[in-house]
């Protein structure tokens, strides 16, 4: 049983290690839609959801929604790799400054002045909102921050990560 795992764990490490082959770049896209499919849920639920039709036609409009982003951060994945920019973006570790900068934006938007005042038609009250093209910049950064990861840190992640699978395990 264990053998059967370590050779897992090294399939995937040697996949991470050569990320800009076909493989590599399926993984990224695979783990890039789950992760937007996944946020674009939990803003849902925090937001819009309205009962049963959003159970039925919100995981449709997140798919679809994850789809559009997701191809966007391989076009702009693509125009990174065959440039200089990847190593610059490799070099100053921008993906996580990236992510992190995003996820502060959309937390303390208020602070920043990115909110706007809604007035919410059933109920006639004033609701405060963070700015809809913010919100749209935050969501596609993060998606392509989370694509483009330099394949040096998704090994490193990696390896963390199973060596603390491995070891549990055992």
């Amino acid at each position: 049983m264990g053998n059967k795992i370590e050779n897992i764990i090294q399939w995937g490490l040697k996949i991470a290690v050569h990320a800009p082959s076909i493989a590599g770049i399926i993984l990224r896209s695979i783990f890039a839609f789950i992760s937007a499919w996944t946020i674009y849920m939990i803003v849902m639920m925090m937001t819009v959801y309205d009962g049963l039709l959003s159970l039925i036609f919100q995981p449709l409009m997140a798919t679809m929604a994850s789809a559009i982003v997701v191809t966007t951060s391989l076009l702009f994945y693509a125009i990174m790799r065959f440039t200089k920019i990847y190593k610059f973006w490799e070099f100053l570790y921008l993906s996580p400054i990236l992510l992190v900068a995003c996820c502060v934006i959309c937390v303390f938007s208020h602070k920043f002045g990115l909110n706007e005042v809604i007035i919410n038609p059933e109920t006639n009250e004033n609701e405060i909102h963070i700015m809809p093209a913010v919100a749209i910049a935050c969501y596609q950064l993060v998606i392509l921050s989370i694509f483009a990861l330099p394949t040096s840190h998704v090994t490193k992640i990696l390896k963390i990560i199973f060596a603390d699978m491995k070891h549990s395990i055992k």
